[in-house]
């Protein structure tokens, strides 16, 4: 029984040399192609509340809060969210804790020549507690909102990041 396991640890071993070097870290170095090109990034408008919040995430997490004076590429982000009960109180009925869940489907393209770099769906959960106070509830969904704008905004850099590094010469 310990030979079968030998081999099996040296297959896993082999195996994990040989694919070793297809990989390199995002933030390693030599790969500050991706980094500035992340600069370089203009985020279009988007829509209502929750939209105000991803896109002022998006400029703070690519551009340090300043959009690109000129950017060679544009990002869409098409945001989707909706609540939903996790835990009811079965004594009154009614929702306790809800769940905030936010789908952004997003492009990448260039400016010039409107040419698609990449596409991709993020998504991200928020949970925050229902209170008898319809108030604190309205807060409570706002504060789930930004909570969810950062997460997706971090999720889509480094999916950018990811896909800018395949572009580079």
């Amino acid at each position: 029984m310990s030979v079968v396991k030998s081999i099996r640890v040296a297959a896993v071993l082999a195996a994990t040399l040989l694919v070793g070097g297809c990989f390199q870290p995002l933030y390693g170095p030599g790969l500050s192609a991706p980094r500035a090109a992340i600069g370089t990034i203009g985020v279009a408008p988007i829509p209502e509340h929750l939209g105000h919040q991803l896109k002022s995430e998006l400029d703070f997490q690519l551009n340090n809060g300043t959009p690109p004076e000129a950017p060679v590429y544009r990002l869409k982000v098409e945001p989707r969210g909706n609540s939903a009960a996790v835990v009811a109180d079965s004594a009154m009925s009614r929702p306790q804790v809800m769940t905030y869940v936010v789908i952004a489907s997003y492009t990448l393209e260039e400016v010039k020549s409107g040419k698609v770099v990449t596409t991709g769906q993020a998504t991200v959960q928020a949970s925050f507690d229902r209170d008898i106070q319809r108030l604190a509830t309205v807060r409570a969904q706002r504060d789930a909102e930004v909570r969810a704008a950062t997460q997706l905004a971090e999720q889509i850099k480094v999916r950018l990041m990811a896909a800018l590094s395949g572009l580079r010469d």
